[in-house]
């Protein structure tokens, strides 16, 4: 019996993945949380995938309540549903409620959810003080882990969230460009674009001390 022996492209869009054209497109790269006495920290970069071929270097992945069209679609799905219960119930819903409706969703998505309520503060649905996803988290979670601490305030949460996204972003090819945070608190909800020239710098970014 014959064998034929195919070889691998070594270059061009084949030699990143064969079928990226195929693939559903993923705002896999870095989400982090964090919370503070009043509320929470969300940040991300701005760089959405597919495989790991980069198809839009300027995506929000910060939506109110990112495979980005299946998250969106669930997003809005949950928006309409947590408007819906809140009429019902005449008062904010909880972040778990909104995480329970998310789980209710059976598609293949990786979503942080973290926002204020008057029974919890500022929450996440696991309650820890800190979190994150996405590919590059893994270059970042053992530093961030050693040198985070309790009771930060919300600008030492903010400069923490920005110098760990540009840590990661240092690390993982598949995250970079700007830097996009929200500060969530019970009046309102800050929102911040950090451009390159403003990112903390490699040798610049340190995490506080242990």
């Amino acid at each position: 019996m014959a064998t034929t022996l195919v070889a691998a492209p070594s270059w061009g869009p084949e030699a990143i993945a064969s079928d990226w054209e195929n693939r559903e497109v993923s705002t896999g790269t870095t989400v982090t949380v964090m919370q503070f006495a009043e509320g929470v920290v969300l940040g991300t970069d701005c760089r959405s995938t597919t495989g790991s071929y980069i198809t839009y270097r300027v995506s929000d992945m910060l939506t109110p309540i990112c495979s980005a069209a299946d998250t969106q679609a669930v997003a809005d799905g949950v928006n309409y549903q947590l408007g819906f219960r809140s009429i019902e119930l005449n008062e904010p819903l909880l972040v778990y409620m909104a995480a329970n409706l998310f789980k209710e969703m059976y598609l293949m998505t990786e979503i942080i959810i973290a926002g204020w309520n008057p029974q919890e503060g500022g929450s996440m649905i696991v309650q820890q003080s800190f979190a994150t996803g996405g590919s590059g988290s893994s270059y970042i979670f053992g530093c961030v882990s050693a040198t985070q601490k309790e009771g930060m305030t919300k600008e030492e949460c903010l400069q923490f969230t920005a110098s760990a996204l540009t840590l990661e972003m240092e690390q993982d090819g598949s995250s970079g460009g700007v830097i996009h945070l929200a500060a969530i608190e019970e009046s309102r909800v800050e929102w911040q674009v950090l451009l390159g020239d403003q990112s903390p710098k490699f040798t610049n970014a340190t995490l506080p001390p242990l």
